[in-house]
């Protein structure tokens, strides 16, 4: 969801492109709080944490960068909010200890209305709220422990677990979307 365009009508710089694995292609948003990036998960989704690549040479446009969620796509809730510039260009992690109002969502995007919002990558990983009780959903998605420091490419593979929490990462590949489920304890 989001841009299909980003700056200069460059179809190249869509909301696609933080969500293609590739750190060397970015989104770049029309302008400060005119764009965004983000996903459909199809159901809700507690976050379990957020990975963001900041755009190479644009440190600064990390400031006021914001996580939401959305149960319609329309009305977002603010998650969390980037009160600094990124301080490398490297993988950043944002915990679910980091995200308030982390209730579950349809709908999550990468926004901003402080700075332009350039962006490399956005990786968003969460746990399904569907047949969790709602008093262990928060308690299962601080337990599940997705990779922090390294893009879902170079994940290690998960080993056979038993249970009902899902580790789920959502990527959109050139407007469409994949949902890769990882079973975990």
């Amino acid at each position: 969801i989001g841009n299909e365009t980003g700056w200069g009508d460059n179809a190249a710089a869509g909301s696609a492109a933080a969500f293609d694995g590739n750190i060397d292609t970015f989104f770049d948003p029309l302008g400060t709080g005119d764009g965004y990036c983000g996903v459909d998960a199809g159901e809700p989704y507690t976050l379990t944490q957020v990975n963001i690549h900041s755009r190479s040479g644009y440190l600064d446009r990390y400031l006021g960068a914001m996580i939401e969620g959305s149960d319609d796509d329309e009305n977002w809730t603010t998650l969390y909010t980037a009160d600094e510039a990124a301080p490398e260009y490297a993988w950043m992690t944002i915990p679910a200890s980091a995200l308030e109002n982390n209730t579950g969502y349809r709908y999550y995007r990468y926004f901003n209305m402080t700075s332009h919002g350039d962006v490399a990558e956005v990786e968003f990983y969460g746990v399904s709220v569907s047949g969790i009780p709602e008093a262990k959903a928060a308690e299962a998605a601080d337990a599940v422990d997705a990779p922090a420091d390294t893009p879902l490419e170079s994940a290690p593979a998960s080993s056979a677990q038993t249970g009902d929490v899902f580790t789920i990462a959502l990527i959109v590949l050139a407007g469409t979307s994949a949902v890769i489920f990882k079973k975990r304890r």
